[in-house]
């Protein structure tokens, strides 16, 4: 498939953990190392890396079965060196630090409804109901494909070969090739990230994923449920209405995003709703959290009459299920109050949206 093809059998270091690692004993780094697998670019090293001067370590002996957070991995036997060890390790391997953000998947994207105080003129139509639609099916392919790189591509814990080598990049643009167990702080200090390769033949082992983390752009899509009236008037009949929403932005922290968001809606009996716009998403429990939105919406009645303009407020509550570390799926229901200028009191239409959310 084109997101498997997009994948890579290489991994990025942040420069955090390579001052993790720098501080933790050699004899004990290659048992949870913390790493992204990337996309594109070439699976092979550098010719231009350099190899570190004035590094030794000692060899690193390793069993052939130890424990992480109380599973057993068996490890390959090119790892081993010297006597090979048959006992199984009785210490569990340190877990990585898992506070804050850390590595993918999720938050919803749609917009719920809350109260407009702000009217316009019956002769504004609001937004193209065609370009909304235009942009809301955009997003759709774009989180279809993402989701698939997302949902195959590995960000968590590795245990890599005591040996290793590590590809650091240095803020010049050198990079320099230095064994896992031979990192220094003064290497780790210098260096903006690295990068390993485990070429055509599964060496590493995947300990577990990362836990969801948002920070960073973000893009959601969704289909949207929605009861609308048929036309502006009093006593109006309300339809189920179907449609789909968007959401473009980021999360500047793990807990808070902000983006324009985009979403239409037809209904049974032909009105159509589609509304652009402003939107918070605050997610203070991670599978649970809020939005709130403001923008312009625009009308047309299921009898085919003039549209109308407005604006909006809406709001409601969210719920994800993280499937990766940056993909998630999100669950979605409020109401959104449109003010179209037309009638005395404002139209309230409560929604409904499941989608996808890529982080």
């Amino acid at each position: 498939m084109f997101t498997e093809a997009c994948l890579t059998s290489h991994y990025r270091l942040s420069s955090d953990e390579l001052a993790r690692l720098a501080r933790t004993a050699p004899d004990q780094r290659w048992q949870a190392v913390r790493a992204t697998q990337s996309m594109l670019g070439s699976d092979v090293p550098p010719d231009a890396a350099q190899p570190a001067t004035g590094v030794v370590f000692d060899p690193v002996f390793v069993p052939q079965l130890y424990l992480y957070n109380g599973r057993s991995y068996r490890t390959p036997t090119t790892w081993q060196r010297g006597a090979v060890q048959t006992a199984v390790a009785t210490g569990a391997a340190p877990a990585a630090p898992q506070s804050g953000a850390s590595g993918s998947s999720g938050s919803s994207s749609r917009s719920g409804s809350g109260s407009s105080g702000s009217s316009s003129s019956s002769s504004s139509s609001g937004p193209n109901a065609g370009v909304v639609v235009v942009m809301v099916v955009a997003a759709a392919v774009i989180v279809f494909v993402l989701a698939g790189s997302e949902g195959a591509r590995y960000d968590g814990w590795l245990g890599l070969p005591p040996d290793e080598p590590l590809y650091l990049d240095g803020a010049d643009g050198s990079v320099t090739a230095v064994p896992l167990a031979a990192l220094t702080p003064e290497l780790a200090a210098r260096a903006t990230g690295a990068t390993v390769y485990e070429g055509d033949t599964q060496r590493y082992l995947q300990l577990g994923r990362a836990p969801l983390d948002r920070a960073g752009f973000s893009i959601q899509s969704g289909a949207a449920f929605a009861l609308v009236p048929q036309h502006l008037g009093s006593g109006a009949s309300s339809s189920a209405a179907f449609g789909g929403r968007a959401f473009l932005g980021g999360f500047p922290v793990h807990q808070v995003g902000v983006g324009a968001t985009a979403d239409v809606v037809a209904s049974t009996n032909g009105a159509v709703v589609a509304n652009v716009g402003a939107e918070v998403q605050v997610m203070p429990v991670t599978p649970v959290g809020v939005y709130a939105g403001v923008g312009w919406t625009g009308f047309t009645a299921g009898d085919g009459s003039a549209g109308s303009g407005g604006w909006y407020l809406r709001g409601g509550v969210q719920g994800e299920l993280p499937f990766t570390t940056r993909l998630t799926g999100s669950l979605r229901a409020g109401v959104m109050r449109a003010d179209y200028g037309e009638r005395i009191d404002a139209v309230v239409m409560p929604e409904v949206s499941v989608g996808l959310s890529v982080y």
